[in-house]
């Protein structure tokens, strides 16, 4: 059970969705204040919190990415399509 939580913690698409959650509702807050004149708030660091998320599932994506690309071309090299 353990091991199952543990992945789904350290699942990139997890970390990127929350990331992109945490950045958009900041966001939003963000132009709120500055709307209304306030200054530095939670909000702010919030945003950076995501920003930081989303940088963090990016190496993941794109090796997985790279795996696929790989994957394609050997499948295109081992099995050429017929030239009609």
């Amino acid at each position: 059970m353990i091991r199952l939580i543990t992945r789904i913690a350290h699942h990139p698409y997890l970390n990127l969705f929350s990331g992109l959650v945490l950045l958009i509702t900041a966001s939003h807050e963000i132009l709120l204040s500055l709307h209304e004149g306030k200054g530095i708030a939670s909000h702010h660091g919030i945003a950076v919190l995501g920003v930081v998320q989303i940088i963090k599932s990016l190496p993941e994506l794109m090796h997985g990415a790279e795996g696929i690309a790989k994957y394609s071309e050997a499948q295109r090299i081992r099995h050429p399509r017929r030239e009609r």
